[in-house]
């Protein structure tokens, strides 16, 4: 990711310089940047010197979209970085983020955060419209699990007070609580109170491969991958994954992405070099290109040529497929879709489950150490200074396109072949075993080539508030 940030600077500080010489004539202006702090004035400046070279939507700031010139939001007079950089936003962008504790989210991105080990879906849970944290997964070693906190419980109030729109965000997101949860009596028929239980979170590096497993059905030897986000530290551990899956003569795979949020492109792009048609991953096809904004795309390394994901031809264990099914949900964002869109072209690609979140763009992860200049005799300096180093941008760039130049309308997601809403059934199963709704469903295809198991209601299809799990805002597909 760095040296793709440093091939880009020679156009950026060029563009920017002239940018920055012309604004210095107005002395209103300069009495008004005089008002704000030089950490926040710069902070600023960091932001509108990478929106306007990188953002997808870099026209949209500008009032002259010719010369990119004649801003509509003047960096110099904004007292608050934070909302300088989400007023600059695209109403058409719902990812683009900006941190001011660059470490955490950096430690966040790659798997590591201070979190009760759980993934929760929040959503409305009653008429009163009170909210619920619906636990999808409990991950090993966490608070959440030595609590005794199982897959389907819903947590309902935080240190005794409910969840509402007004609060929710503050009381699920303590790193010390009580919790008052519900769970439900499959013999009753109805959710019930458990005691009460206290958590305390840890700093915890959860494993994306979160689970594996095989099935022998009716001739089948069925694989069974739940992948939780796209992290390439975590490659290896796919790796042996798919070892076992070779081992145990896999030759149908399931796929489960349904919380799975995105992440890096290195790890999509090996993920789906060990699933696709070994022929197509030896000879390095094509997978995936970027379309960028008019400013990257005037430059050749970005391209499609000289932009583009292919297959790694030097993976292990690849299981040589012809088909997959792929479990789906609102929670599936970004390099999930883009796991689905790229192995279209090559392989049959059946979706279970419910329609994704709608991502078909990639970010760059960007902090001000990244970006020197070099005068003329060779010496790098810093651009920006160690001041602002905690700020730390993410913005969209580029939407993404399969091989055989297809997308999708980011408005709608994708939707499923078949549609399973796995929080209407009366019981959410668990992870890795046949029974499972959705994994059972896709079982059912594999060996029947329909669906037609029919669930029974559990919880009112509500809107999803907002999904907490691995990974953070936004899902990231560069780094």
């Amino acid at each position: 990711m760095k040296k793709l940030i440093y091939s880009m600077l020679t156009l950026a500080m060029v563009a920017l310089a002239s940018c920055k010489d012309s604004d210095s004539d107005n002395t209103e202006e300069n009495e008004i940047e005089e008002s704000i702090s030089d950490e926040t004035l710069e902070a600023n400046y960091f932001v509108y010197s990478i929106m306007s070279n990188y953002y997808y939507w870099n026209k949209e700031m500008f009032n002259d979209t010719v010369k990119y010139s004649d801003p509509k939001i003047d960096y110099r007079t904004q007292t608050d970085t934070e909302e300088y950089f989400y007023n600059i936003l695209s109403d058409k962008d719902r990812f683009s983020f900006i941190s001011d504790d660059a470490n955490e989210t950096e430690n966040e991105l790659s798997g590591i955060s201070t979190t009760m080990g759980w993934d929760i879906i929040l959503t409305y849970i009653d008429d009163d419209k009170h909210i619920g944290a619906i636990i999808n997964l409990v991950y090993p070693d966490s608070p959440a699990k030595e609590g005794g906190i199982r897959r389907g419980d819903v947590v309902y109030k935080v240190d005794g007070e409910y969840m509402t729109e007004s609060n929710y965000s503050s009381l699920i997101n303590k790193t010390s609580a009580t919790y008052s949860v519900l769970r439900y009596d499959a013999s009753a028929g109805r959710y019930s109170q458990i005691d009460d239980v206290a958590l305390t979170a840890i700093e915890l590096t959860e494993n994306p491969v979160y689970n594996y497993t095989t099935f022998e059905k009716d001739g089948n030897n069925i694989g069974y991958l739940m992948y939780t986000s796209y992290i390439e530290d975590f490659d290896e551990d796919l790796d042996v994954a798919f070892q076992y899956f070779k081992e145990n003569n896999v030759n149908k795979l399931i796929l489960d992405l349904r919380y799975n949020t995105g992440g890096a492109m290195t790890a999509f792009q090996h993920l789906c070099s060990l699933i696709a048609p070994e022929a197509d991953v030896t000879s390095g096809k094509e997978i995936l290109y970027y379309k960028y904004n008019e400013i990257m795309s005037s430059i050749e390394a970005y391209s499609r040529k000289n932009n583009n994901v292919t297959f790694d031809k030097t993976v292990s264990n690849n299981l040589n497929l012809s088909d997959i099914v792929i479990i789906t949900g609102r929670s599936t964002y970004s390099a999930s879709e883009a796991t689905i869109m790229a192995l279209k072209p090559y392989m049959n690609v059946t979706l279970i489950g419910n329609t994704t979140g709608g991502k078909n763009s990639t970010m760059f992860v960007m902090t001000p150490d990244l970006f020197t200049e070099t005068n003329a005799r060779g010496v790098s300096t810093r651009v920006f200074s160690k001041s602002i180093d905690n700020w730390l941008i993410a913005p969209i760039v580029a939407e993404y396109y399969n091989a055989n130049d297809q997308t999708f309308d980011p408005t709608k997601g994708i939707s499923p072949d078949y549609v399973i809403n796995e929080y209407q059934n009366s019981d959410m199963g668990e992870i890795g075993f046949d029974d499972e709704p959705l994994t059972a469903a896709a079982i059912e295809y594999i060996t029947t080539g329909n669906v037609t198991t029919k669930k029974t209601a559990k919880l009112q299809e509500v809107e999803i508030l907002e999904h907490k799990g691995l990974g953070i805002k936004g899902a990231i597909m560069n780094r």
